[in-house]
């Protein structure tokens, strides 16, 4: 059963979002999963994902330093729920992500 739709998905719909800070986010990643680059893939990006989630803390809702480029693959790992599965257990936020990349110096 789907979750019923609240103030938050409005935020979605407004001409800040669509027009400026969506856009914005996506040309600078480039088009690219920030998530996949991560592991030295290249992926084309096509959503804009709130690392910490928006019904976590609105106040970062339209804050470009909480957003970044993923590809659906990546988005659909970070919301199994969305497509029929649990919901992701969730992290503290103190808990960082590191990857190793191939620059040597």
């Amino acid at each position: 059963m789907a979750r019923q739709r609240d103030e938050i998905d409005k935020l979605y719909n407004t001409s800040r979002w669509r027009k400026h800070v969506r856009p914005s986010v996506l040309n600078r990643d480039n088009y690219r999963c920030q998530e996949c680059k991560r592991r030295n893939l290249r992926t084309v990006a096509n959503i804009v994902h709130h690392k910490i989630e928006a019904r976590e803390d609105i106040t970062l809702f339209f804050d470009e330093s909480n957003l970044e480029a993923i590809c659906t693959a990546c988005h659909n790992k970070e919301h199994p729920e969305r497509s029929g599965g649990e919901k992701k257990k969730k992290t503290k936020r103190k808990i960082l992500k590191f990857y190793s990349n191939n620059e040597r110096g």
